[in-house]
């Protein structure tokens, strides 16, 4: 949704430039793509934020099923992951803070009944054991640089995203990783 600009990608020729206006809890500039869910999946990726702040709300880097797995900014540059279990939302993972126009790279994976991981730079930030699932069963979508009310907008750039229907070892995401339901 949205008009993008192009910058030079960290992975590739190119990124998208989610130029989202600081200070307006609206999302003009998002990726909102539809898929059937999957009880383990895998979601990569690079994010370099301009800004952490939008007029005092957290920026969305991701989130699925309704938010109930989201990772967000806050104004300071912490980046917190958050997922369902056990019926009720517990935060995966919380990060160091983070510069601004710096490209960090992002492996998430949920696996339900099982332990879900978030590594930030390869770097493992959080782990937590998965009670119950995701809690939806119906048809959802995963947004990029938004939530699923089309707010806390992410204002910078992200390349090479990609997401998996099954739990990728982390060992195993290298050139020789399957290929992936989006890209």
């Amino acid at each position: 949704t949205g008009t993008f600009t192009y910058g030079t990608g960290i992975v590739g020729l190119y990124s998208a430039f989610f130029n989202n206006t600081s200070g307006n809890n609206t999302s003009s500039n998002y990726i909102s793509i539809p898929w059937l869910g999957a009880p383990n999946f895998t979601i990569t990726g690079w994010f370099n934020a301009s800004s952490f702040s939008s007029g005092g709300f957290t920026p969305t880097i991701f989130a699925t099923y309704m938010d109930s797995i989201k990772a967000t900014l806050s104004n300071t540059g912490v980046l917190t992951v958050i997922v369902p279990s056990n019926g009720t939302s517990t935060t995966l993972a919380t990060s160091p803070t983070l510069l601004l126009n710096t490209w960090y790279n992002y492996t998430f994976i949920f696996q339900t009944n099982r332990l879900c991981s978030f590594y930030l730079n390869n770097t493992l930030i959080g782990s937590i054991t998965n009670v119950g699932g995701t809690g939806a069963t119906a048809t959802t979508y995963i947004y990029l640089g938004t939530n699923a009310s089309a707010q806390n907008p992410f204002i910078g750039s992200m390349d090479d995203i990609n997401i998996y229907t099954i739990a990728m070892p982390f060992t195993n995401l290298s050139s020789t990783t399957p290929v992936p339901y989006v890209s």
